[in-house]
């Protein structure tokens, strides 16, 4: 079965530059409610030395793996947790390397951002998925559109069973960095993060 697993949007304010950091080794918790947690550092962006937020967030939950894997795969169930997805399309090399194309209308005066990665399956089997994500150029393909800004995020999803026989999702991305204030940012990417996360979890547990 091939997974196209799409990277999570936030939003614009997600490639905050930082006035601080803590230690670019650990991650450090900034959010939690009763079943999700949002960690936090600042690291170097791939092949930069300039710092990027780099998120992890962690969450369990009782639907499915095959429920959890439509949730994030399928066209139709994107759209029920990620608002703002105008786009979707997936080129298939085989079952393990694929690309994907995604396109995020936001609202003016936000401008429009799409994004065109590598996605690979590093592990799967019946108890545990781990799926990497990072940019890629195909002119012909994803060319650069105008008014739309073209991000770049790596990252990683781990979907494993628990000995309880629920789902733990843990997820990781790092956005390329610009140079907005976190005094401003902060907290719009964490509620944010939280509240996508929310809408996720939400969408994979309906019956």
């Amino acid at each position: 079965m091939r997974l196209t697993l799409v990277v999570l949007f936030v939003s614009v304010f997600f490639h905050a530059y930082p006035q601080t950091s803590s230690s670019p080794e650990e991650y450090e918790i900034v959010r939690q409610d009763e079943r999700i947690f949002l960690y936090e550092r600042w690291a170097d962006f791939p092949g930069t030395t300039i710092k990027a937020r780099a998120l992890k967030v962690v969450f369990t939950t009782s639907a499915p793996m095959d429920k959890m894997i439509s949730v994030i795969t399928q066209e139709a169930k994107l759209k029920e947790w990620q608002k703002n997805l105008a786009e979707f399309k997936s080129y298939p090399k085989n079952d393990s390397t694929w690309h994907i194309y995604t396109w995020y209308k936001m609202p003016w005066p936000l401008t429009d951002q799409d994004y065109y990665a590598l996605y690979k399956i590093r592990e799967r089997n019946s108890n545990r998925v781990v799926l990497t994500f990072e940019p890629a150029l195909n002119e012909k393909i994803a060319p650069k559109r105008e008014k739309i800004d073209r991000m770049k995020a790596y990252g990683k999803w781990i979907l494993e069973k628990t000995a309880g026989g629920k789902i733990k999702v843990t997820y990781f991305i790092t956005g390329e960095p610009v140079n907005l204030p976190r005094a401003v940012t902060d907290n719009i990417v964490r509620n944010n993060f939280m509240s996508t996360m929310n809408a996720l979890i939400s969408v994979a547990e309906t019956r």
